[in-house]
């Protein structure tokens, strides 16, 4: 059963889905990643293996290598210095499209599906005091967000509220999400699952998280049905080489890589002048490259 835009669902979101006819959605910060947006092509691989959807859609600037003629796309600036305010901002826009389905997955783009998932269920980290109480640093952005979650869930009345931050899909009623954070204050950043999930009181079970800071924790974490990454992992060659291995099909959602050339000298091809530094956008053959001093460019261009 599936929340609709009717007002047969009022108070509290499904504890579960089935994953059928549901759009996914990813939020992507403008600035790219120290992976050039990689994770989010093997993100999407891995759905399109693992999961049942609708459409997928990317929220802020579409990575070149996407085909926007399979892929949804929504325009979105990075309008704040707070990454978790710019979060909100773009699920909020996603939330105001009425091209996006009324319920939607959100995923991260170093989320990996590795086994099949016929449903999502709400996963939680235990409760948010511990998080806080725990937090290594005591100090930081996400730091900040626990404390005005929590003070903000307080002040609702919700004295011991859950942490719902755990690194999976998670889903989202557009309009029980905008109704909720309407009712909050943002301003230095919130935990937004966690203000979601506390005040539509949503059943969830305890769950170990799946984050991967360092790469020794792969081989442990490769058997789950889902890893998230963070920037040091997969930058790696072990992790790049592993994913690749695993997701290697391209997906509809991306475009074909083509290979160019560009000339040392001075070449004609198909009766064209090409000077040096010039690019061939043309499939020259290896071999006339080799024959001719052209450099090989890879993975540049797409069609």
């Amino acid at each position: 059963m599936l929340l609709t835009n009717g007002e047969r669902q009022e108070n509290v979101i499904i504890k579960e889905y089935k994953m059928k006819n549901l759009d996914i959605v990813y939020i992507l910060r403008n600035s790219g990643t120290r992976w050039m947006n990689n994770e989010i092509k093997y993100s999407i691989r891995s759905v399109e293996k693992n999961f049942s959807f609708n459409n997928i859609w990317i929220i802020g600037n579409l990575p070149p290598f996407f085909n926007d003629k399979k892929i949804g796309n929504i325009k979105s600036d990075d309008p704040y210095s707070n990454k978790l305010k710019n979060a909100l901002h773009k699920i909020s826009l996603a939330c105001k499209d009425e091209r996006v389905s009324d319920n939607f997955i959100l995923m991260n783009d170093d989320f990996f599906l590795l086994k099949k998932i016929d449903e999502i269920k709400f996963f939680n980290k235990g409760k948010l005091e511990a998080s806080k109480k725990n937090h290594s640093t005591k100090g930081g952005y996400y730091y900040r967000a626990i404390c005005n979650t929590l003070e903000a869930l307080k002040d609702m009345g919700i004295n011991n509220p859950i942490d719902y931050e755990v690194h999976y899909p998670i889903m989202i009623n557009k309009r029980k999400f905008l109704e909720t954070m309407d009712t909050i204050s943002d301003s230095d950043g919130i935990l937004f699952r966690s203000i979601y999930c506390n005040l539509n009181k949503i059943d969830s079970k305890y769950r170990r998280d799946v984050k991967i800071f360092d790469i020794k924790q792969l081989a442990k974490y490769k058997r789950n049905d889902i890893i998230s990454t963070d920037d040091r992992v997969v930058t790696t060659d072990k992790f790049q080489k592993w994913i690749k291995e695993i997701f290697k099909e391209k997906t509809i959602y991306e475009k074909t890589p083509i290979t160019v050339y560009t000339p040392k000298d001075m070449f004609f091809y198909n009766g064209k002048k090409y000077n040096n530094g010039d690019l061939i956008l043309e499939e020259v053959s290896d071999l006339i490259a080799s024959k001719n001093n052209l450099i090989k460019l890879k993975r540049l261009f797409y069609k």
